[in-house]
């Protein structure tokens, strides 16, 4: 009976595996499916990638050889569209005239309000130098005052100075037989 029943639980097992295998096979199936599908998708991308690289080059000078056309064709036609006639020349030169007097005009305003402009900076710088000249003068003058005021002072104190002192008494006279330190 053991061996009965480890056959029976071997068996349930084989047949749980096959389900699992099973189980597993079918995404690996699909997963090979796809996979060349994509590599049927990757190999039609390269070639289409090579004839692209082949056809690039060809279409881009095409391409070139068309803009060069279209370019002469456009210079062709403006040189058959250019006014030959008397009067349009004139009436173009005219405009043009008309043109470059409108420049000048803005150019000859534009140098009428710079000239006013320095011409204002050149009174600005006038007015200040004519200030710092008056600063000066004012200072020397101060200084001036200051030291004719300090030396009238000094003076005025000396001449005090000496009034409060009395004078010194005159030398004494000498006798007639020599001076009083000579008899001592």
């Amino acid at each position: 009976m053991n061996d009965n029943k480890q056959t029976s639980s071997v068996l349930a097992q084989i047949q749980t595996l096959e389900e699992e295998l099973q189980r597993c096979r079918l995404p690996r199936e699909k997963l090979r499916s796809e996979n060349r599908m994509l590599s049927a998708q990757s190999c039609r991308l390269e070639e289409d990638r090579k004839d692209m690289e082949q056809f690039l080059p060809h279409h881009s000078a095409e391409l070139d050889k068309q803009i060069q056309d279209m370019e002469e064709r456009l210079k062709l036609q403006q040189l058959v569209q250019t006014p030959s006639e008397p009067a349009a020349l004139k009436l173009q030169l005219h405009q043009e005239k008309l043109q470059l007097q409108e420049r000048m005009d803005l150019l000859s305003s534009e140098v009428t309000q710079q000239a006013a402009r320095m011409k204002e900076q050149q009174e600005e710088l006038k007015q200040q130098e004519e200030l710092k000249q008056q600063l000066l003068q004012r200072r020397y003058k101060v200084q001036s005052a200051k030291l004719k005021n300090g030396a009238r002072k000094s003076l005025i104190s000396s001449m005090k100075h000496q009034r409060q002192t009395p004078p010194p008494p005159p030398p004494p006279r000498s006798c007639e037989g020599g001076s009083a330190a000579e008899k001592d």
